[in-house]
């Protein structure tokens, strides 16, 4: 992912704010039904889902998703269509699962960077008794961002990528999952109400700020070596409103605690959705209103359509 420094100009003074208004949203999908047999053992414990959870489909090829960021008390009209995500399913085969996600940003334009880098200069160049003139406005443009992931792993991966730190571009992404858990650890929620699942953060940090604010927050929130991993249900399942190929559905959902935050995750038989993603402020951030924006803004999301492809009729 191109630097987001670069994209918005120095970073001082107002950047958290700035990302967190400006930055469009990274998110995903995987499959597991139509690759993945769900666990056949039946416990006391297993308890089917509701028919509601059931109209949530695995991916296939032209399924489609729409995300937007997680931000608690603003309603979803107020949020800017700019941050949406979209995602759709290119590929399917065994295992694996391909999607493509797009989306728009703001972005600084090449003058305005320009502009700004010279007043700097000059600021930091003029004699002291001179007054330094006001601070040029950043002014921005909207881009299209994109990128084509592939999950080689997805039906059997242990670890879940979030989809604020999805790369630009093609990118193999092997050991993973993203949106779905896997039918594993599907039944361990449906049977234990617990399953061990890490976070993804499997590229090098360079100088791309959300992974160098993701290894921040995990640096201060993660717990314990022996519980890091575990998602486990917290309370009663509930329903989520999701759009549905265009008509508001409820669908029955876990909340879900790790050592992120929460999440919602569908009930499934098998390959869970998981709904949405709010993260926890750690205490040790929390005095930092731009980091808390961050946080909230890179690493939640909700998903509010799903649109399946209709099956062919031909031959039938």
């Amino acid at each position: 992912m191109k630097s987001i420094w670069r994209r918005l100009g120095s970073p001082p003074k107002g950047t958290a704010r700035t990302l967190a208004a400006l930055f469009g949203f990274v998110f995903a999908v995987p499959a597991c039904d139509s690759f993945i047999e769900a666990p056949s053992a039946r416990t006391e414990e297993h308890r089917e889902p509701d028919a509601a959870s059931l109209s949530l489909p695995v991916p296939r090829v032209g399924l489609k998703l729409a995300l937007v960021p997680n931000l608690p008390g603003i309603v979803e009209d107020d949020i800017p269509q700019s941050s949406e995500r979209r995602v759709e399913i290119i590929d399917v085969r065994g295992t694996s699962v391909t999607l493509r996600w797009s989306g728009t940003t703001r972005v600084e334009t090449a003058a305005s960077i320009t502009r700004r880098e010279k007043w700097l200069k000059q600021r930091f160049d003029r004699p002291r008794q001179n007054p330094a003139q006001k601070e040029p406005q950043a002014e921005y443009e909207e881009q299209e961002v994109t990128g084509t992931l592939t999950f080689p792993d997805f039906g059997r991966a242990t670890a879940y990528l979030l989809p604020g730190l999805w790369p630009e571009g093609r990118s193999q992404i092997r050991g993973a999952s993203s949106l779905w858990i896997s039918a594993a650890a599907t039944a361990d929620l449906n049977k234990k109400r617990r399953t061990d699942l890490t976070f993804f953060l499997d590229r090098p940090l360079g100088t791309d700020p959300t992974h160098v604010l993701f290894r921040r927050v995990m640096t201060v929130q993660q717990p314990i070596d022996a519980q890091k991993n575990q998602w486990e249900i917290e309370g009663d399942s509930g329903p989520v409103t999701v759009s549905l190929n265009g008509s508001d559905v409820a669908v029955e959902a876990f909340p879900v605690r790790h050592w992120l935050g929460l999440a919602e995750v569908s009930r499934a038989a098998s390959c869970s959705l998981v709904l949405s993603m709010l993260p926890d402020i750690p205490a040790a951030l929390s005095g930092s209103t731009g980091s808390a924006s961050l946080i909230r803004t890179f690493f939640g999301y909700r998903i509010t359509s799903v649109d399946v492809p209709q099956k062919s009729t031909k031959g039938s």
